[in-house]
């Protein structure tokens, strides 16, 4: 007898513990859900809000490429088979110029200041501050033009790791970037991105 009234309150409260993490299950599943979604629209809406402010954006980088890794940033302006490099790291908050590589001038840019002053170290600085403030509106860290022979105009390094191109024809991007090519998602137009 004693035995069976075990079975019994062992079935019971497997019945209640079944039941109870059903309830728990059915509580969670709309949060999670939720999470996912949330998740979901925030990546899609830095995909949408780049998209919809592309031309803004190319006008932004176009001739240009701006890279950046641990404090320190590389700027390149480009004239036809030409670049203008400038190193910039970050020190305390602040841009300070660090050196330059000229092949061309004027620069694209069109610095106001003469080369090597001061003011021309300080314009640059600031144009590539304001430059990097103008890119993480839209989440982007780094961006490059200079892949065009290879059939991408432009590229976008985002914050979240993803990369997001600009390809008017994906069949002048190389063959040998076949893998490239089969791991680009559309966004929407000429507009790709891949993880």
């Amino acid at each position: 007898m004693i035995i069976g009234a075990k079975c019994w309150v062992k079935l019971i409260t497997h019945k209640r513990d079944a039941q109870h993490q059903k309830f728990l299950i059915m509580r969670a599943f709309p949060i999670l859900l939720i999470t996912f979604f949330l998740a979901g629209c925030t990546y899609n809406q830095t995909l949408e809000n780049i998209y919809l402010k592309r031309d803004s954006i190319l006008l932004i980088c176009k001739d240009k490429a701006l890279l950046n890794r641990n404090n320190f940033f590389l700027f390149e302006t480009f004239k036809k088979d030409k670049v203008n490099e400038y190193f910039i790291s970050l020190a305390s908050g602040k841009n300070v110029f660090e050196r330059d590589s000229i092949q061309y001038t004027p620069d694209i840019v069109n610095w106001k200041f003469p080369r090597m002053t001061a003011s021309y170290r300080g314009e640059v600085c600031d144009y590539i501050g304001n430059l990097s403030k103008k890119l993480e509106a839209f989440d982007i860290k780094a961006f490059r033009t200079d892949f065009e022979k290879l059939g991408i105009p432009l590229e976008l390094y985002l914050n979240d790791g993803k990369t997001v191109i600009f390809a008017p024809d994906l069949n002048k991007i190389s063959n040998s970037s076949t893998d490239y090519k089969k791991s680009l998602k559309k966004i929407k137009g000429d507009w790709y991105y891949t993880e």
